[in-house]
């Protein structure tokens, strides 16, 4: 069977997860790796099994071979790359941020269209199954009607070098808050009347924190969306938040709602002030990324040793504190949960999060890795095995 090759620009961080997903897909080649240093190329393509490698972009882009080009550069680089490679006829999936500025993105597209190629923007939040739900859920009114999304995504990253420099185009806004604010495209569309943004910038002149509240998003006009980046949250029951109101509701807000008063103790806020303001909460976020990923890690780890590991595939590991498994040649979901909980293993499945079971995928299991018992973990997976025939 004819396989599709995938070239990848750029070596880094972001390049690993696309060649680790390439893996998992059918049908799917990963085929060329460039970087500026062609060891580093050659290096990445022994670690993942990619047949050619490339000391330049150029050189990838020239390749006949080439089926469609991801691009895994900073955000500085995106527009000339996929500039060069619609220009050699290559179709496009180009990591957000898309481009620097607006004028780029138009560029791109009208070339794109002048070429007959496809271009997209690699923005994996708006292609879950999730956001089409809640997006038709929107829709529909089974909720009722919706007049407001507040949408907060913040990591303390500030010490990432593709954040600080500003040639690289860094920043809160391109790297985390055009998560946010597609979100809010994509259930409630682009139609926006104004945009009003602050930020706080940091020393090298970058955005660090921004808060952008829209307007008429919604059929009545009003300001409905506060996105905001490097929010500062330390657990569920711990949140500090604010809302935006256009002038014309702010007298409405404290006539109605004015009764609301702050619930949590003078003597807890001041605490808290203490605790962020003191550096403690980056250094509380780091110990618990270190913590994580090794738990995460311990787990995949479990899985491919396991007698499981020719029927599983691992995709979404860099996912929050879960990741989805894939189960080649199991049951329905109904029947391989069953299977499990006669053998003691309570298996969480992906259709179980979809609204309409019959659009549900089938065999692949949501993985909560934080709870897990790493030390019984290989006899559990040694019972689940017990499902397919040796």
């Amino acid at each position: 069977m004819e396989r599709f090759r995938v070239g990848i620009l750029g070596a880094g961080h972001i390049a690993v997860k696309m060649a680790r997903t390439l893996r998992g897909m059918e049908g799917v080649e990963p085929y060329a790796i460039a970087s500026r240093d062609g060891a580093k190329a050659a290096a990445f393509a022994r670690e993942h099994g990619f047949t050619r490698s490339y000391g330049s972009y150029g050189e990838l882009a020239a390749d006949p071979d080439v089926d469609l080009v991801y691009i895994a550069t900073p955000h500085s680089h995106h527009y000339p790359q996929a500039r060069m490679c619609l220009e050699c006829g290559k179709p496009v999936l180009c990591e957000k941020a898309f481009t620097a500025n607006a004028a780029e993105a138009e560029a791109l597209i009208r070339l794109s269209e002048r070429q007959g190629l496809f271009l997209g923007e690699a923005i994996w939040t708006r292609y879950m199954p999730f956001t089409a739900t809640v997006a038709e859920l929107v829709r529909s009114g089974a909720v009722g009607r919706a007049r407001m999304l507040t949408a907060n995504l913040g990591y303390a990253i500030a010490d990432k070098e593709r954040i600080v420099r500003p040639e690289l185009c860094g920043g809160a806004l391109l790297d985390l808050g055009v998560y946010p604010i597609n979100f809010a495209f994509a259930l409630f569309g682009t139609e926006v009347e104004s945009v009003v943004s602050s930020c706080v910038k940091g020393p090298s002149g970058v955005d660090m924190q921004e808060s952008i509240p829209f307007r008429n998003m919604f059929p009545d006009g009003l300001c409905r969306l506060e996105g905001g980046t490097f929010s500062k949250t330390i657990a569920p029951s711990i949140r500090i938040s604010f809302m935006v109101l256009p002038r014309r509701l702010l007298a409405d807000f404290r006539q109605k709602l004015g009764f609301y008063a702050c619930t949590v103790s003078a003597f807890e806020q001041y605490t808290l002030a203490q605790f962020l303001s003191g550096g403690w909460y980056e250094k509380h976020l780091s110990r618990m990324r270190k913590h994580y990923r090794q738990k995460r890690d311990a787990v995949i780890a479990a899985l491919r040793q396991s007698p499981l590991s020719p029927h599983a595939a691992i995709a979404e590991e860099d996912a929050g504190l879960h990741f989805l498994l894939r189960l080649d040649g199991a049951p329905p979901d109904d029947v391989l949960r069953r299977a499990a909980e006669e053998r003691g293993i309570r298996l969480a499945m992906l259709s179980d999060y979809y609204q309409s079971p019959r659009e549900a995928p089938q065999h692949v299991l949501v993985v909560n890795y934080t709870g897990i018992d790493t030390e019984k973990l290989p006899t559990a997976l040694a019972r689940l095995a017990e499902l397919w025939p040796s």
